[in-house]
């Protein structure tokens, strides 16, 4: 069989190096096998050919207890019937990959519910044409830096505001992962008058990449240019770390900014997500996952108020 579960290390290993040498189109399946590593929140499956060379590669990483979603890459499409197959028998509900290839797994995926599709954009390491500072005040009274511990309350509050990330996971899960991103330095907030308005994430990394993603900003802030300032400031502070970018986006354009700072947008590349149905479980498994869920959120909201203005 050409797709087998990778448990080594030295498989992993091997795994990781034909990640590498296929950026930007596998950078978030190198930076979440990097950062994470082969384990009961990530796991892994090799893509094989006649000759046992790999060539392609499933990084599925589990976001809450039933709910994982994972990357693909394939060289050749021709093996895409076999993905398919280790996908429908896995909890994965979403199936990010280059275009053609969500193209040819689409008459594979029984549980298929629909396909959204989106570009990739790249941005080379390259000198920086100007300096980060000059990006840090595009928009008039609003001032972006690194977020501090301190910023973890308002960053959390933002992020029930949007829901994607507020029903993703349960509450506790997610304000875990924004402490942690924050702890490591991978963000940016907005800050209007005192008051933290947006926030971005810059990692996870790779040796030649970051990540740039999760962008929100404050309901009654947006539609003034916070949301593009803090992807400028993101993608200037990398290229002055001498890395470059990597950002998902629905559409085709650029980021302005500000006169002798314009950094062009290459590579574009066609990316897209399958959604899938849920596997079949037991009568009642939704409804007993969601009430477990509510239960931990309560839990926990009550917890943070014990404990002072946390949240």
């Amino acid at each position: 069989m050409p797709v087998t579960r990778v448990r080594a290390a030295k498989d992993a290993d091997d795994v990781r190096r034909y990640l590498a040498a296929r950026q930007p189109a596998t950078t978030e399946m190198l930076a979440s096998l990097s950062t994470v590593g082969v384990g009961r929140r990530l796991q892994v499956w090799a893509v094989t050919d006649g000759g046992g060379r790999l060539c392609g590669a499933v990084v599925r990483t589990r976001l809450v207890a039933d709910r994982w979603y994972a990357h693909v890459h394939l060289d050749d499409v021709a093996h895409a019937a076999d993905v398919a197959a280790v996908l429908h028998g896995t909890s994965v509900t979403a199936v990010t990959a280059l275009a053609p290839t969500i193209d040819a797994l689409r008459p594979h995926l029984p549980r298929l519910r629909g396909v959204r599709r989106s570009w990739g954009y790249v941005v080379e390491p390259q000198p920086l044409p100007g300096t980060v500072e000059s990006v840090s005040t595009l928009v008039e009274g609003v001032d972006i830096r690194p977020a501090v511990p301190a910023d973890l309350g308002p960053v959390f509050g933002l992020h029930l505001h949007w829901p994607t990330a507020a029903g993703a996971a349960p509450l506790r899960r997610l304000h875990g992962h924004l402490r942690r991103v924050i702890a490591g330095g991978g963000m940016l907030v907005a800050v209007e008058g005192g008051e933290v308005v947006g926030v971005i994430q810059t990692r996870p990394r790779t040796d030649r990449y970051a990540v740039i993603s999760g962008l929100v900003v404050a309901p009654d802030e947006r539609g003034i240019g916070i949301g593009v300032a803090l992807a400028t400031y993101g993608m200037a502070g990398v290229l002055a770390d001498g890395l470059g970018t990597f950002a998902l986006r629905r559409s085709r354009t650029r980021l302005p900014y500000p006169a002798g700072m314009d950094v062009e947008l290459e590579h574009p590349l066609p990316f897209a997500t399958a959604a899938l149905h849920p596997l079949a479980r037991f009568r009642g498994h939704r409804r007993l996952t969601t009430i477990v869920e509510r239960g931990e959120d309560a839990l926990f909201r009550r917890f943070g108020q014990r404990q002072g203005p946390a949240l």
